[in-house]
Parts: C-alpha cells; sequence; structure tokens
C-alpha cells in the first residue's frame, strides 16, 4: 500500500511496498528525475547493459530518458522504498550524472523523514525548500562519472557480449587499464563487478541455448565459457533459482 503521496508542479515523493507493487517498469518521462531510498529489503534495477543492486539505508539516481525495470524483493518481509522526482535540476548540469547508486547518510535520512511527515494539504513553499535541500545533499553523495572510464567500459561490455571465452586481466589490458582500476571504474558505471556482469551474460546466453537446442547441460557449459559443469550449474541457479533442466523444461512447455 502507498502510505505517502505527497505532490508539487515540480517536486513529489511517495512510497512503494513490495506488498503491492513487485515490479516497476518505465522510462523516465521526459523532465523527471527520479531517486529511489531504499528504507527496508533491497531492489535490483535493469538499464541497457547494468545491473544494480541497491541495499537498505541506499539511494538510485534514475537520469532523464534511461530505461529501467526495478524488481522489489520480497524476501523478509517485503521490500520498501521512497521515490523522490524532481521536475528538474536547479542550476546544475545533469548530463554529468550517470544513473548510479550511493550511500544516504543520516542528513539525507533526516531531511526524507522531514518531508514525509507533511501532509498531502500542506504541501507549500516550506515543503518545496525542504525538497530542494535534500537533492543539495544528494548531489554531495553522488559521483559525476568519468565519461572517458564510461567509454572504455562500454567496449569491455561490447567485448563481453559477443565473446564467451575472455579473463578480466583481459578487459583490463583492453581498457589500457590496471586490473585494479578497472574493476573500481567498471563497478561503478555498471553496478556490479566484472565477475558478476560475465556469469549474467554466460547465463542469459546459456539460457537461450537451453531454450533453442538439444545440446547437452555440460556442451552448453562449455560452449557458453564455463570449464567446469559444477561452477556452471552453480552461477546458473544463483541467478534464476532453479535448474538448466528447469528451465529448459519450461521452455518446452510454452512451445
Amino acid at each position: 500500500m502507498k502510505d505517502i503521496v505527497l505532490n508539487n508542479k515540480s517536486i513529489w515523493i511517495d512510497g512503494a511496498s513490495s506488498e503491492w507493487e513487485a515490479v516497476y517498469d518505465a522510462t523516465t518521462p521526459l523532465g523527471i528525475y527520479k531517486f529511489v531510498c531504499v528504507k527496508r529489503g533491497f531492489i535490483t534495477v535493469y538499464s541497457k547493459n547494468r545491473e544494480f543492486r541497491v541495499n537498505s539505508g541506499e539511494a538510485i539516481f534514475l537520469p532523464l530518458g534511461d530505461p529501467f525495470k526495478i524488481i522489489l524483493s520480497e524476501e523478509n518481509g517485503g521490500t520498501f522504498v521512497i521515490r523522490i522526482s524532481y521536475r528538474y535540476f536547479p542550476n546544475v548540469d545533469h548530463y554529468d550524472y550517470k544513473m548510479q547508486t550511493f550511500k544516504l547518510n543520516q542528513k539525507t535520512i533526516e531531511y526524507i523523514e522531514e518531508l514525509k511527515a507533511f501532509k498531502r494539504d500542506l504541501v507549500n513553499s516550506e515543503f518545496i525548500w525542504k525538497a530542494y535541500r535534500l537533492l543539495d545533499e544528494f548531489e554531495k553523495l553522488m559521483n559525476k562519472n568519468q565519461e572517458i572510464g564510461a567509454l572504455k567500459i562500454e567496449k569491455a561490455l561490447d567485448y563481453m557480449r559477443e565473446h564467451d571465452r575472455y579473463n578480466i586481466p583481459e578487459l583490463a589490458k583492453m581498457c589500457n587499464m590496471s586490473r585494479s582500476a578497472f574493476y573500481d571504474v567498471f563497478t561503478k558505471v555498471v553496478g556490479c563487478t566484472p565477475i558478476e556482469t560475465k556469469h549474467r551474460f554466460q547465463a542469459h546466453k546459456a539460457e537461450l541455448l537451453l531454450k533453442s537446442t538439444d545440446l547437452t547441460v555440460d556442451e552448453i557449459a562449455e560452449r557458453v565459457g564455463f570449464n567446469s559443469t559444477a561452477h556452471f550449474r552453480k552461477v546458473f541457479y544463483s541467478r534464476y533459482h532453479c535448474s538448466p533442466s528447469q528451465i529448459r523444461q519450461r521452455g518446452k512447455l510454452k512451445t
């Protein structure tokens, strides 16, 4: 259920719970910037090549025009998030900010609670001032991504999609970075580690092969780049919460 609905022509805030909304799928409307703050549980956000996990006490910034899908976890009593939307960033070059996660500090948490305390019929100049004060705090916690680093990571992502056998040092060398620098920049840009991203691509390719071919699980594991079928099964289960054989059977039932 929603317990917050505060609306203004330029700023609004509402609450969302996995009890009533397990999946939120949209393209950010033109002129709307969103922050999703996780108060309880965690969410997974998918956008293009990126996958972010946002835990309790963290937030994610959703910039203009980026398509995204948010899944709210239902584990351990479900997830509760606060969504705060702004029509525009005053005096800010918003193009410097990419989709990213960041930790909420005590000040931002207090500001959010202050906004929640407003009644709907009392959304006034004080509410607007406090909302933009919160935006100032968000900006202090966000990172302006370096475009050069982001472009290098996109090159690595393209390679990862097209190839099955590679290692992280090879990707770092391809991007002219040290392994540690590549790991840090990749994680900031994509929202998860290179290994996690590699496993995501491998699992997706395996899913397609399971549904469209009669290759054995061993053959599929080798084809998507695993040296061990046991390791493949472990990675696959961690992503789909079922075995490769179960995925194949589901695919057959739909045909």
